[in-house]
């Protein structure tokens, strides 16, 4: 039906649009924050400032669309099979959504999120240059090192986040009394800020992991050729505290992620579903 293209159209654009302007607002950031969990050894010159954007374009590349796929798994899964199933505002259901709208976004966020950490870290200095090293070294499959620390992050990040959101926006509505209006601008921002803060701070070990991994695909030597193997040698040169590296940044960079990415998203699905 209608419903159903709308839907999937409006939740592929509005997720695009939201993925696009956190990347444009924050990259500086989490490139800072990447540069931190890597333990680079290249300088990071803030007069260059376009050492800061760094991986950009292969960020875009990959986030751009996979968040557009994101969303339209994410929104008709929630609303055409499980809030008929499990009950509109049903955490469960976002929770289910959630996991199904990152498997999906996955195998295209992956490769470029791969080639735009070694550009962040400085391991290597174009899109090009770095695609071929991989692919030399470590054949197509080093486009996907990390993957598994990628989806052990992302999934957990993802569903605290979203059902975070959902059900402060879901209590925030209902006490605000706003009378079956959608969220200001300003009150998704607020909202958005406390779920990504928190989710960050949580989830931070994971994305040092995934970082770690991902920085030596095209590296002949291999800090740990294993999740396992990575997180101890983490452990064995910095303990706990190394699994925590860029806290701070990621902290940062999220909670002003969660900021503009739901009111992004707030006023994206106002405009692409609006018949939804």
């Amino acid at each position: 039906s209608g419903f159903t293209v709308d839907a999937l159209v409006g939740g592929m654009l509005a997720g695009a649009v939201a993925g696009a302007a956190v990347d444009l607002a924050l990259y500086p950031i989490d490139t800072i924050k990447t540069r931190m969990q890597t333990k680079s050894s290249v300088a990071l010159e803030f007069s260059e400032w376009k050492s800061l954007y760094a991986g950009l374009t292969s960020s875009l590349a990959g986030h751009v669309p996979s968040s557009a796929i994101f969303f339209a798994a994410y929104e008709t899964s929630k609303v055409f099979v499980l809030q008929p199933a499990l009950g509109v505002g049903s955490p469960l259901a976002q929770i289910v959504a959630s996991a199904v709208g990152n498997v999906a976004a996955s195998t295209l966020r992956v490769p470029t999120e791969v080639v735009k950490t070694r550009m962040q870290s400085g391991a290597d200095q174009g899109f090009w240059p770095c695609f071929q090293r991989i692919i030399a070294v470590d054949g197509p499959t080093g486009l996907f090192r990390g993957y598994a620390a990628f989806l052990l992050r992302d999934l957990p990040f993802d569903t605290i986040e979203f059902v975070a959101y959902e059900q402060l926006k879901i209590a925030y509505l209902a006490l605000a009394a706003t009378g079956g209006r959608g969220l200001e601008g300003w009150e998704a921002a607020l909202i958005g800020a406390i779920a990504g803060g928190v989710t960050g701070a949580v989830t931070t070990p994971l994305d040092t992991l995934r970082a770690r991994l991902m920085n030596e695909a095209g590296e002949e030597e291999k800090g740990g050729a294993s999740l396992l193997e990575t997180a101890q040698k983490i452990l064995n040169e910095d303990g706990w505290q190394g699994l925590f590296s860029g806290v701070v940044p990621r902290v940062v960079w999220l909670s002003l992620g969660g900021t503009v990415f739901f009111s992004s998203l707030e006023a994206a699905k106002s405009v692409f579903m609006s018949s939804v």
